[in-house]
């Protein structure tokens, strides 16, 4: 383990210790954002993956490749964990057209470009999709997958359920949809609505029809619309790279 005792030992490193547990995504943008190279190489700290690995990924992306992502082999789980991975995966191949079988496996090695070009924080996790949008050159290595060593998954299997919901719902407006698109998509369904507003006007005093009904639900579904947008928007907005303090959470 490495600590300010022995970090002299280790030539180029740099030791961010942050002052709470704020999550897993919070804490790989802390380490991207401190570091000073151009390519991030990503491991858990659980010991289920090995260093080997990762040096072979590392020397992948000198060969011209611009992510490698280490898919599990073998994966040391529980049978309920494994189980539901491989249909969540499926899931995300099937709608998203990634080819690859191990999204969210702790080892990963990309080009720090990429990460840039993300608009959002807490988006590391999702490096694979944001090269697929971008048409980096990608690949998908097996990595030898330990058991743990020490320590509990800080997940269980409702939390995990959970979290698939927020990442398809993160994939969908922070990775697909990028800023114009969501301004043109909500452009896009109010001029549906001013059209068929104006559908009803043009019933109710050009051809002496009233359709009350149909008003009741134009109205009624607008108003949900503007609740799902202010939702939407909300996240979007609590995810700008702008508004993440690194700084305040980081011991120096």
């Amino acid at each position: 383990m490495i600590t300010k005792k022995n970090l002299s030992l280790f030539k180029n490193t740099k030791l961010i210790n942050l002052k709470i547990n704020a999550g897993k995504a919070y804490a790989l943008d802390a380490g991207i954002k401190h570091s000073s190279g151009n390519i991030i190489a990503t491991i858990d700290a659980d010991l289920q993956y090995s260093s080997d690995n990762l040096i072979k990924m590392v020397d992948l992306i000198t060969k011209g490749y611009d992510l490698i992502n280490g898919k599990r082999e073998g994966r040391k789980d529980s049978y309920l964990t494994v189980i539901f991975s491989k249909i969540y995966n499926n899931i995300l191949k099937f709608f998203f057209r990634v080819n690859f079988d191990d999204f969210f496996s702790g080892i990963k090695v990309y080009k720090k470009e990429i990460y840039e070009l993300m608009d959002y924080n807490g988006m590391a996790r999702f490096v694979i999709f944001y090269s697929k949008i971008y048409k980096f050159n990608i690949k998908e290595v097996g990595v030898i997958h330990k058991d743990r060593y020490s320590g509990k998954p800080s997940y269980n299997f409702f939390n995990k359920i959970i979290l698939s919901v927020q990442d398809i719902f993160s994939l969908i407006f922070c990775v697909y949809f990028d800023k114009k698109s969501f301004l043109k998509f909500k452009l896009f369904i109010l001029g549906i609505y001013f059209i068929v507003f104006l559908i009803l006007i043009i019933q109710k005093f050009i051809l002496g029809v009233f359709l009350i009904d149909y008003l009741y639900y134009v109205i009624t579904s607008l108003l949900v619309f503007f609740v799902f947008i202010l939702i939407v928007q909300s996240f979007l907005n609590a995810k700008e790279k702008s508004k993440l303090n690194l700084v305040k959470n980081i011991i120096s």
